[in-house]
């Protein structure tokens, strides 16, 4: 897209909004990406100018901060560090020409407030340049090579000069065109190629735009204009370059939704399906930016994947050949055999230690001689043998080769089928479809498996038994669990028991209803576990007390599994656990 300087003209505000009393905070610079950010901060948030000084991509827009985090580009090491801490006070563009210029302002506590001007020149040789209040130059992103012959040097110590203004007119100061005039001296010039070279800021698509908004054929000269059509024409080019022009800034974009040029304006010959509005230019423009680097990706990875796809292709077709080969040798297996029966028919006459020997093969008719070749090493018996083998081999082996050419053959089909529909695909979506197919190829990794979390085992609270007549037994493992089954988990009219006077668990004897009371037995088995679950485990008898869970109470500021009962009872018991249980 060429950044066009009608295009800052109308950027400008918001560079102002964003950026004015702005203090310069952080300067980022990505050299592989050939990207530089001037990172502010207002009165509110942070942003970023960026500057793209690739010479097919060059551009500049405003980042947010989110995004400037995101980008995490490294710190610009020993580049413009006189920006930090300065205060941004004014941009201007110069002229209607594409450079920009940055006045900012610091106060130094030995020399007062310095100036200082940052100029950067939005072309496809895109160049920052940092000079003092006297545009002597201090810093700059290109500097010129020491052998250049060039009568414009940009280096540290030289005063800055600008570049020379383009040959064309500015049209907000442009009086009245002599249109009969120019007929006269460019007849055939076509009104298109007019409008480009003799106006600054209008680029090709706001040329095509003005021819047809003032009702002209696209293909019209100069010579041919009528003077109903030149009023149309002079009223048209005057809408576009009135200072108080509507603006509705749109990204344009192709039927294949990949983004053609940014414009501040509403163009009337454009579908509306073709037309993405946005509240900012600086919007339009980062959308544009940010679908051009999507669509770079995929053609990247398209291209990566189909070069993959002939490689594999290349590399079957080899295989193919080596299969053929191998098929020819292999189909000789009968020729072996028939060599291994000469030999044994002419073993006699074949001396021991011979390389080769001259037999008459008496396959054909008439019998012809041939050469046959032999290991010196063995005897004629052995050679004979040798060469049954080698038919045997060769025979079993010939099956196996025909399978693998067969296999070979169908990758070969699909790698050509696939590779035709990867050439014809045009979104990131539709590639993304083949994804498992080009993984199990090795062409592009597979996308790894989500890993299955593990259920993390709940931790079981309490031990549990279930004794005589189906009583639930719960008992805590330690203080924590004491306090929280006997204040938490205990149901008021459940029964709770602890070993008298020795530390110990506290257990308690689940009730399913009020109605139903645990027998004498039940008591004692429950007193049973909570004696075998305290100090006095090894004892023979050990006092167990036990009343209703709603009779226990925490003592004020009491450690964990401290309680005070009341209305308890007792009963003696040997400490031990329920025979049908294990420990829980």
């Amino acid at each position: 897209m060429l950044f066009s300087s009608l295009l800052i003209k109308h950027l400008l505000p918001e560079l102002k909004a964003y950026f004015a009393s702005s203090k310069v905070i952080s300067l980022r610079h990505q050299p592989e990406l050939r990207e530089f950010i001037l990172v502010a901060k207002g009165s509110a948030k942070a942003h970023g100018l960026l500057f793209n000084y690739d010479s097919k991509n060059y551009h500049l827009r405003i980042l947010p901060d989110a995004v400037i985090r995101k980008l995490d580009y490294p710190r610009a090491e020993n580049l413009f560090t006189d920006l930090l801490e300065t205060q941004i006070e004014d941009i201007q563009q110069i002229d209607l020409d594409r450079i920009i210029k940055i006045i900012l302002s610091r106060f130094d506590p030995l020399w007062g407030p310095k100036e200082f001007h940052l100029y950067a020149e939005i072309n496809a040789n895109l160049n920052l340049v940092l000079t003092d209040s006297n545009d002597q130059i201090i810093a700059s992103l290109k500097t010129t090579p020491s052998d250049s012959r060039s009568n414009r040097i940009i280096r540290p110590g030289i005063k800055y000069n600008l570049p020379p203004a383009p040959p064309k007119d500015n049209p907000y100061q442009h009086g009245e065109i002599d249109w009969s005039k120019l007929a006269r001296e460019k007849p055939s010039e076509s009104l298109r190629r007019f409008l480009l070279s003799h106006f600054m800021g209008i680029d090709p698509p706001l040329a095509e735009e003005i021819i047809y908004q003032a009702f002209l054929p696209a293909d019209v000269t100069l010579k041919t204009l009528t003077r109903p059509q030149v009023q149309r024409l002079t009223q048209t080019l005057r809408h576009f370059f009135y200072e108080t022009v509507p603006l509705k800034p749109s990204l344009v974009i192709d039927e294949k939704n990949q983004p053609i040029f940014v414009t501040p304006f509403d163009f009337s010959q454009i579908p509306q399906s073709r037309k993405i509005h946005f509240p900012g230019l600086n919007q339009a423009i980062h959308q544009f930016y940010h679908r051009h680097s999507e669509h770079l990706q995929f053609e990247n990875r398209k291209r990566d994947i189909l070069a993959g796809l002939q490689k594999k292709t290349e590399k079957n077709e080899e295989n193919l050949d080596k299969i053929a080969a191998e098929i020819k040798e292999k189909s000789r297996f009968q020729e072996f055999k028939q060599i291994g029966d000469l030999i044994m028919i002419h073993k006699q006459e074949i001396p021991r230690g011979a390389s080769e020997f001259e037999l008459s093969d008496l396959y054909v008719d008439p019998p012809v001689t041939i050469k046959v070749s032999l290991n010196p090493q063995i005897s004629p018996l052995q050679n004979a043998q040798s060469y049954y083998k080698k038919s045997q081999k060769a025979k079993s082996g010939l099956a196996l080769l025909e399978k693998r050419k067969k296999l070979f053959s169908e990758n070969t089909t699909k790698l050509s089928s696939l590779q035709e529909v990867v050439s014809q695909i045009q979104t990131q979506e539709e590639l993304d479809k083949h994804k498992v197919q080009l993984a199990k190829l090795g062409i592009v990794r597979p996308e790894p498996k989500a890993r299955a979390k593990r259920k993390k085992a709940e931790k079981k609270l309490f031990r549990e038994f279930k004794i005589s007549e189906e009583w639930t037994i719960l008992v805590g493992k330690n203080n924590q669990e004491n306090d929280l089954l006997t204040f938490k988990t205990a149901q008021p009219e459940d029964f709770w028991f602890h070993a008298f006077g020795i530390p110990g668990s506290h257990v308690v004897l689940r009730r399913e209803s009020k109605k139903k009371q645990p027998s004498h037995n039940a008591i004692l088995e429950a007193a049973s576990i909570a004696a075998y679950f305290s100090k006095g485990r090894n004892s023979k008898k050990v006092e167990v007390i036990y009343t209703q869970a709603k009779y226990v109470r925490k003592p004020q500021k009491g450690k964990p599994g401290q309680a005070l009962v009341e209305r308890e009872k007792a009963v003696l018991v040997t400490p031990k656990l329920p025979k049908s249980d294990d420990l829980s």
